[in-house]
């Protein structure tokens, strides 16, 4: 995650020493790693906006673009735009901790984006917020085994679907 260390110095140390992506959490972390190089970088976060779209996806003509979805409408959008830039765009479903798509309900959307033939599912990201408000180690524990159940629960529910998981990805800083 770039936001960690917010530098081209260290982000080009990396590279150099073998990484080949980035998670990103600002357009302008996204536009700094890809000036830099790197081959696979994922945007943090579901954008809506076309203006922002049209920011990321000149990325995607010759490094792999990931973004995360959670609406239909926010797809649209995305595929809309790259079938205009003429690119294919990664992405995967946030599944719910705190926000995000329900485990339950993944499958039926991962179904209904795979008709966006400008998208192509990757996988399932989460953020676990809640973490946040943990203040000892039985509430950190038990906040990671609902993550692990749920996005297991996710995963195995798409792989039966036809939908395997290339990525299992979560993030928060606890």
């Amino acid at each position: 995650m770039i936001k960690t260390h917010k530098s081209t110095a260290l982000a080009k140390m990396q590279l150099d020493a073998g990484a080949t992506g980035f998670l990103c959490g600002t357009l302008d972390e996204c536009e700094m790693v890809y000036q830099l190089g790197a081959k696979h970088i994922m945007y943090a976060y579901p954008t809506a906006n076309p203006v922002n779209i049209r920011r990321l996806l000149p990325f995607a003509k010759d490094a792999e673009l990931i973004i995360r979805l959670d609406t239909v409408r926010a797809a649209e959008i995305l595929n809309s735009e790259a079938e205009k830039a003429g690119v294919i765009v990664s992405y995967t479903v946030i599944v719910d901790m705190d926000f995000g798509m329900p485990a339950d309900a993944v499958v039926d959307f991962v179904k209904t984006l795979s008709s966006l033939k400008n998208l192509k599912f990757r996988g399932i990201s989460t953020h676990p917020g809640q973490v946040y408000g943990c203040t000892t180690r039985a509430a950190l524990e038990e906040v990671a085994k609902l993550e692990k159940d749920t996005m297991k629960r996710a995963a195995d529910a798409l792989a039966a679907a036809g939908f395997p998981c290339e990525i299992i990805s979560s993030g928060s800083t606890p």
